[in-house]
């Protein structure tokens, strides 16, 4: 009897570690501010690989990826400085014009913000794909914690990802290159 007790332990002692590594730390580790800081040329979005696309979701996801990292993909997505926009021109104008420096997505309090949930599609079929997707990206554990815990920098990087999942051509593309001939 105390053979099978412990049997059953080890078994969800082992499910609790698979688990754990998908869990994103709820600040950044002590050597993210030594480590160097990745440069990229704005325009160097488009050129990305399909994995480095993966990855780049993946850490705006699980919080290793800093506000200017995530900055950075939407300026470029949006067309700022001189990148070729991944959304149709009208739109890219109208972020343009509105936040001529680009916008401040660091806090889900701010206008640009409201502007990009706005362009969320309310299709439910869709945010169920992107649901199968945070799985994906940070683990199903996690996601399923984050969302009961209300986290509030989970809510704002999924809505982050959503838009350019959804919105944008970043993710699309590798998508339709897929499906294509």
């Amino acid at each position: 009897m105390a053979g099978r007790h412990l049997g059953i332990v080890l078994i969800l002692a082992s499910l609790l570690r698979a688990d754990a590594w998908h869990r994103a730390p709820t600040r950044a580790p002590p050597y993210a501010a030594c480590r160097a800081r990745r440069v990229h040329p704005a325009v160097s979005v488009i050129g990305r690989s399909d994995f480095e696309r993966y990855t780049q979701l993946r850490e705006i996801l699980d919080g290793t990826a800093s506000d200017d990292d995530i900055h950075e993909l939407v300026h470029a997505l949006l067309g700022y400085r001189g990148s070729k926009p991944m959304v149709d021109e009208e739109r890219a104008r109208a972020w343009r014009a509105e936040f001529p420096e680009g916008p401040d997505l660091s806090d889900d309090a701010t206008i640009a913000f409201a502007w990009l949930e706005a362009e969320i599609p309310d299709d439910v079929e869709q945010l169920d794909a992107m649901r199968v997707l945070f799985d994906t990206l940070y683990g199903e554990g996690a996601t399923k914690q984050a969302i009961a815990a209300r986290d509030p920098e989970f809510s704002r990087r999924s809505t982050i990802v959503t838009w350019v999942v959804l919105t944008t051509g970043y993710w699309a593309e590798i998508v339709s290159r897929r499906n294509g001939p």
